[in-house]
């Protein structure tokens, strides 16, 4: 993607290595493998997190508690602390800005 990107690279991923099968018979969405933000990070990009605590959330980000209603707001005012620390969300959106020499 970087080679033939002309300003940024935009990456949103789950955080770490998160099961999720094939669905809607779609082989590409089984995850076969997970990135941490300490990883992107490494590779240049500016990492935020999204969607709540990671732990809140299973596979295809379904709750992993009932009501659902309650864990939607938690995971609402978690996205607060989560944005900033990144390593705690669910989700990584990943952006690296280059300029092509």
């Amino acid at each position: 993607m970087e080679e033939i990107a002309k300003k940024k690279v935009i990456i949103f991923t789950p955080n770490g290595f998160n099961p999720q099968e094939a669905s809607n018979d779609n082989p590409y969405q089984k995850h076969k493998s997970g990135w941490t933000t300490d990883e992107m990070k490494s590779f240049g990009y500016e990492v935020i997190g999204l969607n709540g605590l990671k732990y809140l959330r299973g596979e295809k980000a379904k709750f992993r508690y009932k009501p659902e209603l309650l864990w939607t707001i938690i995971s609402v005012l978690t996205q607060i602390i989560t944005k900033n620390v990144p390593q705690l969300s669910f989700h990584l959106f990943c952006i690296k800005n280059f300029k092509k020499t």
